[in-house]
């Protein structure tokens, strides 16, 4: 074993670099790539004797992404197992629940995703670390989806606005383009075409400079159903013919059967096949 090898604060750094190049690698639509070099990270944790909680928390985005959620979940609440009585762990801990939410959001488990989230935010003041602020982004655009999904569309306006509220000071674009993206589909649902669409043309336009392709085409496709209900056509068509080209880049670069799960999504069905339905 090398000394480098020998050295807990060593090896940490190599994990979490490990698990950030990952991200990275995912972030820009290269999933086979950035899934490869987290289950290599995944195994070196093992093999060196190091815990995997960390980096399986990060993995478990791109597998969102690409709507493997039975795998997902099952690395989260493996992560969390006894998570509450270590030491160190508060912020991955709140990270971890923040993705059990989203991920039972899309297994349509609202009961959990509510139940996680309330037991989160309520603990979100107590959460150490530099993402203390990230927890918040994340847990309150949650929020804003939760709402929206419960049908609750005025309370879903408010936490998108939270959302933005939050994101905006610190920087967050990511959740600042998730924001956007639930306050125009809130707006949408209660009829305000007019104040939704330059929401979802911003949410656009900033999904766009970040460049990653899971923001991309669910910016397209939320502007493309907003236009279709206040009556332009054309724009909606335009808007899903760009989520239809960002979903088939994700697709031609992913291996068969993570692409067929992929294009068997839900969210992703809708979009090909051109859903008018504003959500």
């Amino acid at each position: 074993m090398t000394e480098s090898e020998s050295d807990p604060l060593s090896l940490q750094a190599r994990l979490r670099s490990a698990s950030l190049r990952a991200m990275v690698l995912t972030s820009t639509g290269r999933y086979e790539e950035g899934l490869a070099l987290f289950d290599q990270t995944l195994d070196l944790a093992r093999k060196l004797g190091r815990s995997t909680r960390i980096v399986q928390n990060y993995s478990t985005l791109p597998l969102r992404d690409l709507f493997d959620l039975g795998e997902a979940r099952r690395r989260t609440e493996e992560a969390l197992v006894g998570a509450e009585s270590l030491s160190g762990f508060t912020m991955p801990r709140a990270m971890a629940m923040a993705d059990l939410v989203q991920t039972a959001m899309l297994q349509g488990d609202i009961g959990t995703a509510e139940s996680t989230w309330r037991t989160q935010w309520e603990d979100s003041i107590n959460t150490k670390g530099w993402a203390r602020w990230l927890v918040s982004c994340r847990l309150a655009a949650a929020k804003a989806e939760l709402e929206l999904l419960m049908g609750r569309t005025e309370d879903a306006v408010e936490w998108a606005r939270k959302t933005i509220e939050l994101c905006v000071p610190v920087h967050r674009l990511k959740y600042e383009i998730a924001g956007r993206m639930l306050l125009g589909r809130a707006l949408v649902s209660l009829g305000n075409g007019a104040e939704a669409i330059p929401e979802l043309r911003l949410a656009v336009e900033l999904a766009d400079r970040l460049g990653s392709p899971s923001l991309r085409w669910p910016a397209q496709a939320a502007l493309g159903r907003a236009l279709y209900a206040t009556g332009d056509d054309k724009g909606a068509e335009h808007a899903f013919a760009e989520a239809k080209s960002v979903i088939h880049g994700i697709t031609a670069a992913l291996a068969p059967e993570r692409a067929t799960r992929f294009l068997a999504a839900e969210p992703i069905r809708e979009v090909v096949a051109g859903s008018t339905k504003p959500v």
